[in-house]
């Protein structure tokens, strides 16, 4: 190794042929590696590093020097070899070029931006921008408030501790945001998945996702999370606590998880499931199924023609103990109960509502109708226009209304009254 060492002074050192160890000092330095295996070491000034057709190994100290120490904002520029540098107190820039780059910024406010390659990009304990480049880079934000950017390929970014930034592009990218409050962005590119390749997880904090064109998968995990599909088909996952889950465009897949959660179907056809606790389930213009768990969940279709069976009250699956509440839309709703003690209420569509095992209040509104009480004692009203109303096993009550009405109190010690239309009453 051939040592070149400047002074005190502002130097500009170059490097030989041979494998060169340039010590740069006090000064404010430029070290300009040459095209063997070299070392440089900036000092404790404000020191520029290039590298040119050369694999060289920087430690930026302070900022962007080669070694640990001194206190200075240092800049790194790397050429067509791999690279890897190394920085320290001060508030460094990281410009890779062609090769594959290993780049750590220390604990100051530092840039990286990989270039060509796949790179691994760490900005260390400050506020840090980083930026992959093209092709296949590993970027991880460190301990500060980051912002990380995926650019070109497949990219893996991961925010660590700090209020995050997290922004992927054009490959399939993962997006993991850490400890913090983060926010996490899909832009052109396809995201899947919480355990495996392409997955967007936002971690103990409170996160916030957006979608892009893809079809993305976001994990809110334990924090109170807003995640935002957009035009994909996309699978959103709120985690433990009170998330906030929009579909958009797409046919779109919601997990509410554990807390209470919100929501809301987009426009194309989705699935929205609500999870354990008292959950808000609103369906899109799409045909939608929507299922609300074991809490006391509420479920509300607004243009669409919506499948819903709801889980022990207002929920679309079969078990759970919530006393639910259902309200229907414009389109023909298909709507059952379970355990709970449900409300189920049709709108302008031919509604189709089953109460199950608890006891159940059945309105049908406008359309034709059929209700059916189930194994409760139930209160069934068909609402406007011709409606067929059973009540089921318990004693039940059950309406006409207007139109004309077919009423079938089934089992039980049932009452049963007819209104202003033609009506046929079984009891």
């Amino acid at each position: 190794m051939n040592p070149i060492n400047g002074t005190a002074d502002n130097d500009t050192l170059y490097g030989t042929e041979g494998n060169d160890s340039i010590l740069g000092l006090d000064g404010n330095d430029i070290l300009v590696a040459g095209p063997g295996l070299d070392t440089l070491d900036g000092g404790a000034g404000d020191d520029q590093f290039y590298s040119r057709t050369t694999n060289m190994a920087a430690t930026f100290d302070d900022g962007a020097n080669l070694v640990i120490g001194g206190a200075g904002n240092d800049r790194f520029v790397g050429g067509l070899g791999n690279d890897s540098a190394s920085g320290d107190d001060g508030d460094d820039i990281f410009q890779g070029e062609a090769g594959q780059d290993q780049f750590s910024g220390g604990t100051g406010d530092d840039q990286l931006f990989g270039g060509v390659g796949s790179d691994s990009l760490s900005g260390g304990a400050g506020d840090d921008t980083i930026d992959g480049g093209a092709d296949d880079d590993r970027i991880e934000g460190g301990t500060g408030h980051d912002s990380l950017i995926g650019s070109s390929g497949n990219d893996y970014l991961d925010g660590q501790d700090g209020d995050d930034t997290l922004i992927a592009s054009t490959g399939l990218d993962t997006l993991i945001g850490g400890a913090g409050n983060d926010r996490l962005y899909s832009r052109t590119q396809t995201d899947t998945g919480d355990d495996g390749a392409n997955s967007v997880d936002g971690g103990a904090g409170d996160d916030s996702f957006v979608g892009g064109l893809g079809n993305d998968t976001a994990v809110g995990g334990t924090g109170h999370d807003t995640l935002q599909g957009a035009e994909g088909h996309d699978r959103l996952v709120g985690g433990d606590d009170n998330d906030e889950l929009h579909g958009a465009e797409g046919n779109d897949t919601l997990e509410g998880g554990d807390g209470h959660d919100l929501l809301a179907g987009g426009a194309d056809d989705d699935s929205i499931v609500g999870g354990a606790a008292n959950d808000t389930l609103i369906a899109g213009p799409g045909l939608d199924t929507l299922h609300g768990g074991d809490g006391d969940d509420a479920i509300y279709s607004r243009t669409t023609d919506l499948a819903s069976d709801f889980d022990d009250g207002a929920n679309l699956a079969s078990g759970g103990a919530g006393n639910d509440l259902f309200a229907g839309g414009l389109g023909n709703d298909s709507v059952s109960g379970d355990d709970g003690d449900d409300t189920l209420q049709g709108e302008a569509g031919e509604d189709r509502l089953t109460g199950d095992n608890g006891h159940d209040r059945l309105f049908g509104d406008e359309g034709r109708d059929s209700l059916d009480g189930g194994a409760g004692d139930d209160t069934a009203d068909g609402g406007a226009d011709d409606d067929r109303v059973a009540g089921g096993t318990g004693h039940d009550s059950l309406i006409g209304s207007a139109g004309n009405d077919y009423l079938d109190g089934q089992d039980g010690d049932d009452t049963l009254i007819a209104s202003t239309g033609l009506d046929t009453l079984i009891g």
